[in-house]
């Protein structure tokens, strides 16, 4: 979903494609597997 990925919120998508309901939209959603290991701590390792 283009939305999310551009930084958009589930709201935002939910509007754009005309859903009645959020959990509609989380249905089309997709995880962004890339994007998340960028995000994701190594175990053990604490952010500073």
């Amino acid at each position: 979903m283009d939305v999310l990925a551009g930084g958009g919120s589930l709201t935002e998508a939910k509007e754009l494609l005309g859903h009645v309901y959020t959990v509609t939209t989380m249905a089309y959603a997709k995880v962004d597997l890339v994007s998340l290991r960028v995000l994701a701590v190594p175990f053990g390792q604490v952010p500073r």
